[in-house]
């Protein structure tokens, strides 16, 4: 029997248990126990259970692996899904239902795992539908799909079709929230385009809501159709792929009626969001990627009333044909046959790239790039993922969660730019800001700016604050904040202007760093060192701080010597001490001065008398700190203006320096004997960003020969390894050969 209830406020859950209950005991219950029912009771969190959609097959599936093994019922009811309610619900039907399943599970495993605990020693068995549970309980199931498997053989029809029918080679993606399993939709859809059209492009999207809030799934397909340089034939893609409930229907029959073909998800798109082909466009839906939930809700169901049940990960995918592609209905012209894909996949002689199992991401992206002191080329970053960023120098960038955000920058013209984007580090995708909620305040273009990364103390965002900078009105005192609107998973954010700056702070090519300027503090400032000042043209030694609570303010060192007045250097901390490297002025820098927050004093350490390795003087290099306490230096320009690609470790506790050479060499031009890239090129005006222990990214432009220019998106990655750099205290001062 199956009873649907609409609310889910608790009144309304109460009756629906009572009324559950009651009729429980008015049918009959099939070859189960007088005192167990073996039923299943589904709970979905707002999704309606009519037509032929997602919960309906959920039901559907329970119901017929029930009806087979002369079993009970199934019934229906949305709740409220927390720990409380459910808790209470699971409770008071305990005594009548044997297995809970909780549909569209994706936000709820972690509740769905909390209140299973509490009912192993009596039976109950939990499955949660299309997610993946990594802690699940001894009585919980995650019924999983192989969504990357379904996406990427969309992916190989639109890259067909738009290569093959008169296409440009074009292509749009539309994914929801930047979650599990939505990852493995927009991954393997582009790993599906790139396998059919190697030379295809995908324009991607994340977006935040699946119910089409704020238009945004037409909104969506309007900035694809625009993405394009004004000389493109009015639509950049020729098929697009909705993969965001309610957003990607209302975005594909937005894009079929703009004359592009379109791939639906869920269901048949064509019966379902094309109304059976009366709504116009109706002839350019090619296909719809769907999983079903009818055969992995049955199979699981019916094994374990069998006694085979299963805690942890149950997949499901094409070899037990839990996916398919609908019919291609008035589109049966244009279609191109992916049979030959979709026996690849079915018999795993066909990968996805993706990781099924921990987070969608590539897994090209994943820990495979932990061989100790090497250099991976991620080239499909470039234009295969979204639209890759300019050619850029002198950027601005930092790291928010998985996110390497870039900002500003000049391009190849010479021209400043006022591009945000980001390279989504666990995706292998260059994305940008599809909507500034705070529009439209946001940073002019401008280049030699700073950006860094800062903890908001209390709450769970983290914020990429922009200062100064050369724009075209000269050096600027502009102190921007950005923010993404949902934790990072989502493509937008706001954008907010700081106005308490003052003039006499204006500069560029200055450095900046968190940290806290004291040590009780819990919540870091901004320090901002040197640079070139547009009040008087003229380079500076001078150290600022800005901090939340307190504004702008100077910091004087207490004595001994000082730096000189600088720009173009770089700067890291470890352990509440600033290490400046490098730079220019009137005199160049040749030294490492150290700042000392406690003592707010400076330290200078030279080139060693006994020879001991030390750099080079340079301008425009890039450095990061890695492990706390170890700072590495990347390229940059020499005194004589050779660019240069050479790497340099500083270990912070020893004052150490150590010149790297990477496992992947072969000269200057980073190329081996066949002209293959194994190393970055020779580079200035470039950012590295530290990725995790044991990797680091760089991102920037070839200046070495105007024709091999790179975009910021033909990124880098060098690991590390553990040998390569000691953790503080592991190695005596006298013997460092197990660092190398």
């Amino acid at each position: 029997m199956i009873m649907i209830m609409r609310t889910r406020l608790m009144l309304a859950m109460a009756m629906t248990i009572a009324m559950t209950l009651m009729m429980t005991m008015m049918v009959g219950v099939g070859n189960a126990q007088p005192d167990v029912i073996n039923a299943v009771y589904i709970i979905t969190a707002g999704e309606s259970i009519t037509g032929s959609g997602f919960n309906v097959q959920v039901m559907n599936g329970a119901r017929q692996a029930l009806e087979e093994e002369g079993q009970g019922i199934v019934s229906f009811a949305y709740a409220e899904t927390n720990v409380p309610s459910l808790t209470q619900t699971v409770s008071s039907l305990a005594n009548n239902y044997t297995y809970f399943i909780l549909s569209g599970g994706i936000f709820q495993t972690n509740i769905i795992n909390e209140v299973a605990e509490n009912f192993i020693s009596r039976g109950k068995l939990f499955f949660v539908v299309d997610t993946i549970n990594s802690n699940s309980p001894n009585n919980t199931q995650a019924i999983t799909f192989r969504q990357d498997q379904v996406a990427f053989l969309a992916g190989v029809m639109a890259g067909r079709v738009s290569s093959s029918r008169g296409g440009q080679g074009r292509v749009g993606m539309l994914a929801g929230l930047e979650l599990f399993p939505l990852k493995q939709f927009r991954n393997g859809f582009n790993n599906g385009v790139r396998y059919a059209c190697p030379n295809c492009t995908v324009v991607g999207l994340y977006v935040d809501t699946f119910a089409n809030e704020d238009n945004a799934g037409e909104r969506a397909v309007d900035y694809m159709l625009a993405a394009g340089p004004s000389s493109s034939n009015n639509k950049f893609i020729d098929v697009f792929f909705g993969a965001a409930g309610g957003t990607s229907s209302a975005a594909i029959k937005h894009a079929a009626a703009a004359g592009v073909f379109v791939i639906g998800v869920d269901s048949d798109e064509y019966l379902t969001t094309f109304n059976n082909g009366s709504v116009a466009g109706a002839n350019r839906i090619l296909t719809s990627a769907r999983k079903d939930t009818f055969v992995g809700v049955y199979s699981s169901i019916k094994r374990s009333v069998q006694g085979l049940f299963t805690p942890g990960n149950s997949i499901y995918d094409f070899q037990n044909n839990a996916l398919y592609l609908t019919p291609c209905h008035e589109a049966c012209d244009v279609v191109a046959d992916v049979s030959d894909a979709r026996g690849g996949l079915a018999s795993n002689s066909l990968s996805t790239g993706v990781d099924q199992f921990i987070s969608g991401k590539q897994i090209s992206m994943s820990s495979n790039y932990d061989s100790s002191n090497t250099w991976y080329h991620l080239s499909f970053s470039r234009d295969i993922f979204g639209l890759a960023p300019r050619s850029l120098r002198f950027h601005g960038a930092c790291l928010l969660a998985d996110r390497v955000m870039l900002f500003g920058g000049v391009d190849v013209s010479g021209l400043s730019v006022p591009d945000l984007v980001w390279f989504n580090y666990g995706d292998g995708v260059w994305d940008s800001l599809f909507r500034n909620t705070n529009d439209p305040p946001a940073p002019t273009a401008r280049s030699r700016h700073t950006a860094v990364s800062m903890p908001i103390a209390g709450t769970n965002f983290v914020q990429m604050w922009v200062f100064g900078g050369l724009t075209d009105t000269g050096a600027s005192s502009d102190l921007w904040q950005f923010q993404f609107d949902c934790l990072g998973i989502c493509n937008h954010g706001k954008w907010s202007h700081n106005t308490t700056s003052l003039p006499r702070l204006a500069r560029y090519s200055h450095s900046a760093v968190v940290v806290a300027l004291n040590e009780a503090d819990t919540q870091p400032c901004m320090v901002v060192f040197g640079g070139f000042r547009g009040l008087d043209l003229r380079y500076s030694n001078e150290l600022f701080a800005y901090c939340i609570d307190k504004g702008w303010s100077s910091i004087i060192p207490q004595g001994g010597d000082v730096p000189p007045e600088i720009g173009s250097h770089t700067a890291v901390v470890s352990l509440r001490r600033m290490f400046v490297y490098g730079g220019s002025g009137i005199v160049p820098n040749t030294n490492l001065w150290v700042f000392d927050f406690t003592s707010r004093s400076w330290t200078v350490h030279s080139s060693p008398s006994d020879g001991s390795p030390f750099p080079p003087h340079r301008i425009l290099h890039a450095s990061v700190m890695v492990r706390d306490s170890s700072m590495l230096m990347y390229g940059g320009q020499s005194q004589d203006g050779a660019v240069l690609n050479d790497m340099w470790y500083l270990d912070t506790n020893l004052m150490t320096w150590t010149l790297v050479t990477p496992r992947q060499g072969g000269g200057d031009s980073g190329e081996d004997s066949n002209g293959v890239m194994n190393r970055p090129p020779s580079v200035n005006g470039h950012t590295l960003v530290s990725l995790s222990r044991n990797q680091v990214v760089v991102v920037g432009l070839d200046t070495a020969t105007s024709s091999s220019r790179r975009s910021a998106a033909d990124t880098w990655i060098y690991a590390i390894g553990e040998g390569l750099i000691c953790s503080p205290g592991t190695i005596p001062n006298t013997d460092r050969s197990a660092c190398l």
